[in-house]
């Protein structure tokens, strides 16, 4: 379709004897309407057509975010991460937790849904305090992983002052926390790397976090102060099967040596991956300075303290 020379995308939803509410049915629409536009432009897709391979948030799940935030219902559990070289617990990570009144499917879904509202900053920021609330039942000496978004970085030009005052308010020193950033939705590198690097300045440790499942990682790597890496579980699991995915894992794992960081392996779930990660040390990946940690259910699954 063209329209005095500019071409013209449509997204069309149809509601059936009332079924979908206003808000939904706008949903539907805006996905097809985005497919419409992936597809090249000038075209017209129906929902009808996506549905199988398209999720839409409801109004209700839309509306719980909006509560969950105005109220501040985030819980915290914790998940130990391994040092295996050593066999010990090298640090916990605090994972936050949605109340499960609200009816979402866990904390993946709740960001989603804050991050199209425009609200990824202020979930995080909840989900901060909401974390060094809980400071106090950390196990002795073990490291303190928190997650930042890269959208909270990329927000606040006084984020390191901030997030030390409130570590420090919560008992803990900036040594004992690694702050973990994703690279999975990074869009603005430049302003992402100059937070990172006045986090570590002020005395954090820094660790990027799903390596491997995005594109930004190497790049990031190269111009981040980073102290570990966790690599993405669907490379850590193809790797022992897959030569795309092992050479992705030797990548990593070359580069993060030769920078002196630690690697440290996500989604271990059978015996087999803990046995397949452990035998990270051939000749072309050495042990030392090869996979020195692990995360997964295998090895402890998130739970209160």
């Amino acid at each position: 379709m063209s329209l005095f020379g500019a071409t013209l995308s449509l997204g069309i939803a149809v509601g059936v004897d009332g079924d979908l509410d206003a808000d939904t049915l706008r949903e539907e629409a805006d996905a097809a309407l985005y497919e419409a536009k992936r597809r090249g432009r000038n075209q017209m897709v129906t929902f009808e057509e996506i549905q199988a391979t398209t999720q839409i948030m409801s109004s209700a799940k839309i509306r719980a975010v909006r509560r969950l935030l105005a109220e501040d219902a985030i819980g915290v559990a914790f998940q130990p991460i391994w040092d295996l070289e050593q066999g010990t617990i090298l640090a916990v990570e605090a994972l936050a937790r949605p109340d499960p009144l609200f009816g979402l499917e866990g904390p993946a879904e709740a960001f989603a849904i804050a991050e199209k509202l425009g609200r990824a900053h202020e979930w995080d920021v909840l989900c901060q305090r909401s974390i060094l609330a809980r400071a106090t039942e950390l196990p002795t000496g073990a490291l303190f992983f928190i997650n930042i978004i890269p959208q909270s970085l990329e927000h606040d030009a006084g984020m390191a002052l901030k997030f030390s005052r409130a570590v420090e308010a919560a008992g803990l020193r900036p040594e004992r926390v690694v702050i973990e950033i994703t690279e999975r939705s990074v869009s603005k590198l430049d302003m992402v790397v100059r937070a990172a690097t006045a986090l570590r300045a002020a005395g954090f440790r820094i660790a990027l976090h799903d390596v491997g499942a995005g594109n930004a990682g190497l790049e990031m790597l190269r111009r981040m102060p980073v102290d570990f890496v966790k690599v993405d579980q669907s490379v850590v699991r193809g790797a022992a099967t897959e030569t795309a995915a092992r050479s992705v894992l030797a990548a990593i794992i070359a580069f993060a040596r030769e920078a002196g960081v630690f690697v440290i392996a996500e989604g271990i779930e059978t015996e087999a991956m803990l046995a397949f990660v452990r035998h990270v040390g051939t000749a072309s990946m050495p042990t030392h300075g090869g996979i020195q940690g692990g995360q997964g259910y295998l090895l402890g699954r998130p739970a209160a303290p």
